[in-house]
């Protein structure tokens, strides 16, 4: 009998360590993709910053239908047409109809023209998305 105690204290021993272990390298790993999406966003920022050219840019919809509402736009460099989405507030259903078609300015990374902020103007007050580093 003593020693089925000794061996379920054993494993109930190597249990804890396994825990405590994967508890670690579960800490370590959100810790890699907190830092990775970090510089990334950073990254993406500084592009636009340091090689900042500007465009005029179109609303094309609004998406009411997840929890996040957020406006799509588009706007065009060299030819080649980009869109986007930003975050926003909810918007009033007058406003869901009259925003599409306004037009936005773009800042966007001359290197990498998919990188882009871009300020609503009118419903700028209703943006919701935050830049590490904003170009505006």
């Amino acid at each position: 009998m003593s020693k089925k105690i000794g061996f379920l204290y054993f494993m109930k021993t190597e249990n804890k360590k396994s825990s405590k272990l994967s508890d670690v390298f579960g800490g370590i790993f959100a810790l890699l993709m907190i830092f990775g999406i970090i510089g990334y966003e950073l990254r993406k920022d500084y592009l636009i910053n340091n090689y900042k050219k500007q465009v005029k840019g179109v609303i094309v919809s609004y998406d009411d239908s997840a929890i996040k509402k957020r406006l799509e736009y588009r706007y065009r460099v060299k030819g080649k047409l980009y869109f986007e989405t930003v975050g926003v507030k909810r918007f009033t259903d007058s406003e869901k109809v009259e925003c599409i078609g306004k037009p936005v300015i773009v800042n966007y990374s001359s290197i990498k023209p998919a990188y882009s902020h871009v300020h609503l103007l009118e419903y700028q007050d209703k943006k919701k998305t935050v830049h590490l580093m904003n170009s505006f």
